[in-house]
C-alpha cells in the first residue's frame, strides 16, 4: 500500500490493542495500549525486549503512527502526508536549469522548523541537467559583492551574473528534517517553502 493513499491515518483508526508503527523507530512494532478519546491521545508500547515501554502520541504526532510496516525511511510519507518523490517533483517544476535560490542551514536537533534567519542563509545556482536521467540535482554555491559587501541570501535586485562561484558544486539530497522531507545542499535546506506549510498547517 502506498503512503500517499493511506496516510496520515486519523486518530479514529486507532483502536485498543491494534498494532502499529512509529516513524520514530522505523520498523519496530508497537501495541495501542490506551486511547483517550477526550485528550485524543494514543499510549503505545513497545512489542521488543529492547523497545521503548511506553510512548504517548498527542493529536499533533499522530502522522507518526500507521498500521503499514513501512521498515525504510523511503517509505514513510512526512508530517503532512507526502512522500520524498512529491516534494522532489514539485520542487523541480518550480524551478528552472540554473535558478538561483537560498537555502538555510537545518535545525540539528528537536522538531524546529527552518527560519529566514540572513546569518544561516547560503545561495545556490541549480542545475538540473540531470534530472530526467539520474533524478539528481546538483548546486553550485553563490555569492554576491555589493559596495563592498558579501551577501550570501538572494537579493533579485542583483543580476544573475553577478552572483559568482563560492565553493564546490555538490549533489541535492533528500533527507527528513523535522519529520519533514527536505532537498538540502551541503546540509542546508533549499525547499524552504515546504516548511513554511508545517507552519500554515500548525496555525
Amino acid at each position: 500500500m502506498q503512503p500517499r493513499n493511506s496516510h496520515p491515518e486519523p486518530f479514529e483508526s486507532f483502536a485498543l490493542g491494534d498494532e502499529v508503527y512509529c516513524l520514530a523507530w522505523i520498523g519496530t512494532r508497537f501495541r495501542v495500549v490506551d486511547v483517550d478519546d477526550d485528550a485524543r491521545r494514543i499510549a503505545i508500547e513497545g512489542l521488543g525486549t529492547s523497545t521503548p515501554s511506553l510512548i504517548d502520541i498527542y493529536p499533533q504526532n499522530v502522522y507518526m503512527l500507521t498500521h503499514q510496516h513501512w521498515d525504510q525511511l523511503w517509505y514513510w510519507p512526512d508530517r503532512l502526508g507526502e512522500s520524498y518523490s512529491e516534494v522532489f517533483d514539485r520542487f523541480v517544476v518550480a524551478h528552472d536549469d540554473g535558478d538561483i535560490v537560498t537555502g538555510y542551514f537545518a535545525p540539528t536537533v528537536g522538531l524546529t522548523l527552518v527560519t529566514r534567519d540572513p546569518q544561516l542563509a547560503q545561495t545556490f545556482r541549480l542545475d538540473l541537467s540531470g534530472v530526467v536521467a539520474k533524478r539528481q540535482i546538483t548546486a553550485q554555491p553563490v555569492a554576491a559583492f555589493v559596495n563592498g559587501v558579501l551577501l550570501t541570501e538572494h537579493d533579485p535586485e542583483i543580476p544573475d551574473e553577478q552572483w559568482l562561484r563560492s565553493g564546490p558544486k555538490v549533489p541535492v539530497q533528500i533527507e527528513m528534517q523535522a519529520y519533514r522531507w527536505s532537498l538540502t545542499a551541503g546540509g542546508i535546506i533549499l525547499n524552504v517553502d515546504d516548511f513554511d506549510a508545517v507552519l500554515r498547517n500548525a496555525a
